[in-house]
């Protein structure tokens, strides 16, 4: 079982790559996807480790986080495909727990793990038993670096009107795509493994200051519910949080998602 490790990364994110890669190893190689929006950040670094057969470089221009996600997909070869961006660090004993835990559970097509900061602390709350999607504990979210991906024919693309660069819906793109892997029948479950560290800083700590994220809350909620379902929640969603920000607004926002998502 080999494991492909997807880097996203944009415009000049690519001189991050030389630090993320680790050494060769038989059962793990990677894809870095490079997206970029001039042919000024084009440039592939000298440091970038040149001459290993288990590294394929993929450059493309464009913009949005989903779009080279997609693009990173269409070219993985991998029995197992980790998604990545470039800010992420890597050991060698978080691939084994990914490749061991597929092995494990041989029914499982996206298995979600845990993620840490570079100061070594939990990205966020995780429930410390295995569950299977969609039924979460209250209150738990993924995170797009915690989701490894059996390779198959059944498996989405990222909806690209979600994400970073979307136009209008600046997250979520990993919410949408889990949902619509299991619309397709696959088997999602979550593992209480770490297998990534990360930048503490992800795009929900913005939610209240950021009108792309709360369209984007609606959007997701549409997609998942329906029209009327969502509606009703992001009601109720603007009541309880009305001293974090206008009500009225974040209503508004999350109401436009909505109209967007449908259009």
């Amino acid at each position: 079982m080999v494991l492909e490790i997807l880097i996203c990364t944009y415009n000049a994110g690519i001189e991050k790559i030389p630090g993320i890669i680790l050494e060769q190893r038989d059962n793990v190689k990677w894809l870095v996807s490079h997206q970029y929006s001039d042919q000024l950040y084009k440039k592939v670094p000298s440091q970038f480790p040149a001459g290993r057969t288990d590294i394929k470089y993929v450059s493309h221009e464009g913009m949005g986080l989903s779009k080279n996600r997609n693009v990173a997909l269409s070219h993985a070869t991998g029995d197992i495909l980790l998604i990545a961006d470039d800010d992420a660090k890597f050991k060698n004993a978080y691939f084994d727990t990914i490749i061991n835990t597929f092995l494990q559970n041989p029914d499982t097509d996206i298995a979600c793990f845990q993620a840490i900061t570079h100061e070594g602390h939990f990205l966020h709350k995780y429930p410390a038993v295995s569950f299977a999607y969609p039924n979460m504990p209250k209150g738990y979210w993924f995170n797009s670096q915690e989701i490894a991906i059996r390779n198959n024919s059944q498996m989405p693309h990222f909806d690209v009107r979600f994400g970073i660069n979307a136009p209008k819906l600046g997250c979520g793109e990993e919410e949408v795509f889990l949902w619509q892997a299991y619309k397709n029948g696959l088997t999602i479950k979550y593992f209480p493994g770490v297998i990534v560290e990360t930048d503490a800083t992800t795009t929900r700590h913005a939610f209240y200051q950021n009108a792309s994220l709360q369209r984007a809350k609606g959007g997701v909620l549409c997609i998942i519910h329906g029209v009327g379902g969502a509606f009703l929640r992001c009601l109720k969603f603007s009541i309880l949080n009305y001293r974090k920000t206008n009500p009225f607004v974040l209503l508004w926002n999350m109401v436009y998602g909505i109209i967007y998502v449908k259009l």
